[in-house]
């Protein structure tokens, strides 16, 4: 009888071991499953950018043609510098993504003023609701801080400028649940300024306008408040494609 109780006992042990190795297992392979899909989809969109700067390639390509993806998340945080970084790393992440401003894979296609690619849609917590961002500490934040794994500052990796001090106009920025926050690669065809982009309605928070382009058109990384609909009040395109995770369906 004391056998049988312990064989019991040694079989919901093991059962136990089993179920949290599952659980952890499940937890890691859901955390990496995300990271290595988000990376794949950075590098799938970036090929494509590349691919269709080479203007042979352009021809066979059309404007829809493309893998890239807008990726979701969250503000939760109060704190000001974790905000500032959440939206810097998203601002790099989208430049880098379209090629920096660097490589030519819209003009062929564009005859309008202004073509917006979003690339994150960010949410903001009930938690933050009444609360407001400095600009001008934000043009600091990205002059004196450094993106993931890089020597340079924001500022000097946005404007291909050392020292660089970026000018995103001034005033605050409300941060509000009912309206998301949308960061874009935009290329405009004229040269507008940060403070020209607050007026209409306020779908622009911040932009980075370049000071060179291609065919005439300007590179620019932005911020926009609103919605992804609203957008189209400012851009005459507008790429907006969330993206649908492995297991997403597993999460609900």
């Amino acid at each position: 009888m004391l056998l049988n109780k312990k064989g019991d006992i040694d079989t919901v042990k093991k059962l136990i071991i089993a179920l949290i190795v599952i659980v952890v297992l499940f937890f890691v392979f859901n955390y990496l499953g995300d990271i290595l899909y988000s990376t794949g989809n950075k590098a799938a969109c970036q090929n494509w950018v590349y691919r269709n700067s080479v203007n042979i390639v352009k021809e066979l390509t059309t404007l829809g043609d493309s893998p890239c993806i807008t990726t979701e998340e969250t503000i939760k945080t109060t704190n000001d510098n974790e905000i500032y970084e959440q939206l810097a790393k998203n601002m790099y992440e989208c430049w880098d993504q379209y090629g920096q401003g660097e490589v030519d894979f819209y003009s062929n296609w564009f005859n309008d003023n202004t073509y917006c690619r979003i690339c994150s849609e960010i949410k903001i917590d009930e938690k933050l609701k009444g609360k407001n961002l400095d600009i001008d500490k934000f043009e600091i934040y990205l002059s004196n801080h450094n993106p993931p794994n890089s020597k340079i500052t924001y500022a000097d990796f946005f404007t291909k400028t050392e020292n660089a001090v970026v000018s995103l106009g001034s005033g605050q920025i409300s941060l509000e649940p009912e309206k998301e926050l949308y960061t874009s690669f935009v290329a405009y065809k004229t040269s507008p300024s940060p403070l020209t982009l607050l007026i209409p309605g306020g779908q622009v928070a911040l932009a980075i306008i370049m000071t060179a382009g291609y065919e005439n058109y300007l590179p620019s990384i932005t911020i926009f408040k609103e919605s992804s609909t609203r957008i189209e009040n400012v851009c005459d395109y507008v790429y907006y494609e969330p993206e649908k995770k492995p297991l997403d369906l597993l999460k609900k």
